[in-house]
């Protein structure tokens, strides 16, 4: 009930779960990347609550119009959240801030920018869930990861998925919405 209030959560946990009911029956072998693909909208959708509720202040973050990874990667330092590991930070310095920006504006970019604009909102909000949830249950480094397997699943990269490792991306996907419940 708590996640109705969230349209875009609720369907995408929805769908989630419908497609890994399929896929674990052994019903849904063609549901394998579209149930990847809900994974990480749900993930996303997520992080556009996360705006949404926790808006940032747009005047502190820098306007530039090119890539600059160490710009990035001072950015995100800057944050002192622990659950920014320094993988985390090195793969999310490879963001384009423009993209980052347009999510700050709130349209829609990639996992990764969504994520960076996620954690920008965390400037001055002690309170904000991305703080307060542990760094090991956030596991960015697994949200990474979806998205990159995502990326694979969209496009002709050749490989094919397993259901088991399927459905293990799309319950880290739940598991990750629920860590937010409590703020909802």
């Amino acid at each position: 009930p708590w996640a109705c209030r969230q349209d875009l959560i609720a369907r995408y946990y929805s769908s989630v779960k419908r497609r890994l009911l399929l896929i674990e029956q052994g019903l849904g072998k063609h549901e394998l990347d579209a149930s990847l693909n809900d994974a990480q909208k749900l993930c996303e959708a997520v992080c556009q609550w996360i705006l949404r509720e926790f808006k940032p202040d747009m005047g502190v973050f820098p306007r530039v119009n090119i890539h600059d990874r160490e710009l990035n990667k001072s950015i995100l330092q800057a944050l002192e959240l622990p659950a920014l590991t320094p993988r985390v930070i090195d793969v999310l310095a490879g963001q384009n801030l423009k993209q980052v920006r347009n999510v700050l504006e709130g349209r829609n970019q990639s996992l990764k920018a969504m994520l960076f604009g996620a954690l920008l909102s965390t400037l001055g909000a002690a309170n904000h869930p991305l703080r307060k949830v542990s760094p090991e249950k956030l596991a960015l480094e697994k949200l990474l990861a979806l998205a990159d397997a995502r990326n694979e699943a969209a496009h002709a990269s050749g490989k094919e998925f397993k259901q088991d490792e399927v459905v293990q991306w799309g319950k880290f996907a739940q598991n990750w919405m629920l860590l937010f419940k409590e703020w909802m």
